[in-house]
């Protein structure tokens, strides 16, 4: 997969609208694609930072987090792992709680 081929969607809507998410980072794992980065881009546009991760390169990864942090004006960040594997799942939400903010339930 390339960056262009995976570039997000383009925002459904404003992206000053709704933005009560503002402040808070969002981790979206399986993010670089598909539903995950849909997710990913409906929280962007609810004004929430976005962790991406997935199991792609750094540079498709960068070039996600890029794109959607300039679709939406927010923070987006890309960790790298393998969820399956404790020790890169323990790196992984290290690495994302570092971003701070989090949206709790």
């Amino acid at each position: 997969m390339t960056p262009d081929s995976a570039t997000p969607p383009a925002p459904a809507m404003a992206p000053s609208a709704h933005h009560f998410l503002s402040g808070k980072t969002a981790l979206v794992t399986g993010s670089v694609q598909g539903i995950g980065l849909a997710i990913a881009g409906a929280l962007a546009g609810r004004g929430a930072n976005i962790v991406l991760h997935g199991l792609t390169t750094p540079a498709e990864g960068e070039a996600q987090a890029q794109a959607l942090g300039q679709a939406w004006g927010v923070a987006v960040t890309f960790i790298p792992g393998d969820l399956a594997d404790p020790a890169q799942a323990r790196a992984v939400f290290a690495a994302a709680q570092a971003q701070g903010g989090w949206i709790s339930s």
